[in-house]
């Protein structure tokens, strides 16, 4: 089951007014409320900040801008604890703690935090934390760079609209979120691990039912389908791959990120191990009004192994890939 992660539209507001840069927001202030896509984010004291490399050749200034910050008490105190443990996922997901995916806007040989088609690549360009609760004092808070634009920066969010997104990503508060449970839904198309529902002995015929389609002898097709399986191709593969893809246009119309549930692609699954790597956030930006857009309207998602990833403890391992079609 996916946790929908949602912008919030404050009471009155159709999607925001252009909100005018303020001074920073307090530890205490931000600790109150601090899930948010953009916006200011915690960042402790005794860490070294988020791509110093980038920070010492820019003079000392933070490079880092927070795509999303989720804290983990904010989904607990909007969401029922029965409800977070019947839906629990690959990994047990903590009751606190501030979970983030930063981009250095200050790479150059990146966009939206990598290379595209290259899921090997991090020199730096992204980073995934997590920080275990802590008291206010031992945060400083940092904010985006405010001498560039959201597009300047190789951000991967939508500005083309009228909401006034762009001042709200880069305002102390950011967009506020939203939190969720989804419906279960099965894998992506594209998923490898489709093989698991419709099982081996199916999948297998699909593939050679598949090959045999895309020959251009039509009679000879005809015959050699009927040698490969007395199940007809339209009725069998096709009407599993309508189900699914029924499921995913209703999620993807509505969502544009979420937590665990399955990972979404637009022309491959890129994963190295299917059966380790597991979906930690995925975003689209297929949703009417998602927030997001990578390169002309492709998909994103971050992925860990699942027996790395337990508690968020060690997210060294994570893979960040985008596509687009």
């Amino acid at each position: 089951h996916p946790l929908v992660l949602e912008p919030k539209k404050e009471e009155g507001q159709q999607g925001g007014p252009s909100v005018a840069r303020k001074s920073p927001l307090s530890p205490q202030k931000l600790l109150s409320s601090t899930s948010r896509f953009g916006g200011d984010f915690l960042w402790p004291k005794d860490k070294e900040p988020p791509f110093p490399e980038s920070v010492e050749e820019v003079g000392g200034e933070n490079t880092a801008f927070c795509v999303i910050q989720i804290d983990f008490s904010d989904v607990t105190s909007s969401i029922p604890e029965q409800e977070i443990s019947s839906n629990e996922g690959p990994w047990i997901l903590p009751r606190s703690g501030i979970l983030q995916f930063l981009i250095d806007t200050a790479d150059d040989e990146s966009m939206y935090g990598k290379k595209h088609g290259n899921i090997h690549h991090n020199e730096n360009g992204y980073y995934l934390a997590f920080h275990p609760a802590m008291e206010e004092d031992k945060f400083d808070i940092l904010s985006p760079p405010l001498d560039q634009s959201i597009n300047d920066m190789d951000l991967p969010f939508n500005t083309l609209d009228v909401i006034g997104l762009e001042d709200r990503l880069l305002s102390p508060s950011g967009v506020p979120i939203k939190f969720t449970y989804e419906r279960n839904i099965p894998p992506h198309e594209l998923d490898k691990r489709l093989r698991n529902i419709v099982g081996e002995t199916q999948m297998k015929w699909i593939e050679e039912a598949s090959s045999i389609m895309n020959e251009n002898d039509t009679g000879g097709r005809k015959k050699k389908l009927k040698k490969v399986s007395s199940v007809d191709f339209d009725e069998s593969y096709e009407k599993i791959l309508d189900e699914i893809r029924k499921e995913w246009d209703q999620l993807l119309s509505q969502s544009c990120c979420w937590l665990e549930g399955h990972p979404t692609f637009q022309q491959d699954d890129i994963r190295p191990n299917t059966k380790n790597y597991e979906s930690l956030l995925s975003f689209s930006t297929t949703a009417t009004d998602s927030i997001f857009m990578f390169g002309d309207g492709g998909d994103a998602g971050l992925l860990l192994p699942k027996g790395d990833g337990q508690n968020l403890s060690d997210l060294s391992k994570c893979i960040y890939f985008w596509d687009t079609g």
